[in-house]
């Protein structure tokens, strides 16, 4: 069964990754705002939480995001193949982002263990 109360594809990315940096920035900025206040020195915990949350909260916005927009692409890449609405779609796409994002971070990793590091020093 199709779900008609979803945008279409293109739309639904740009909205979800949208929706994902605002859910980031809300809750970083509560965390953030907790944090910093609760390490601030006595008197000056206001300056301290909203110093944390202007430092830290749009990185964790932006990573939320991130993952919100690769899910929904990936999401929307497999709809597109199975051309099926159903759970499998979100698990294949939380896999599929989940292996994009930790990529990412073990980039230099991967490049010496398949010896692309060690061809590019001898060259």
């Amino acid at each position: 069964m199709t779900d008609h109360s979803r945008d279409p594809c293109p739309y639904a990315i740009l909205h979800e990754t949208g929706s994902g940096f605002v859910i980031g920035a809300i809750g970083g900025g509560i965390w953030h705002g907790i944090k910093g206040a609760r390490n601030a020195p006595k008197g000056f915990r206001l300056e301290g939480a909203t110093h944390s949350i202007k430092a830290r909260s749009p990185a964790i916005a932006g990573n939320f995001a991130a993952w919100t927009g690769l899910l929904s692409a990936f999401d929307c890449a497999i709809v597109g193949y199975r051309q099926k609405e159903d759970i499998w779609n979100r698990i294949f796409s939380g896999a599929g982002a989940g292996g994009c994002l930790s990529a990412r971070g073990k980039f230099m990793l991967a490049t010496r263990i398949t010896g692309v590091d060690e061809a590019q020093i001898s060259t």
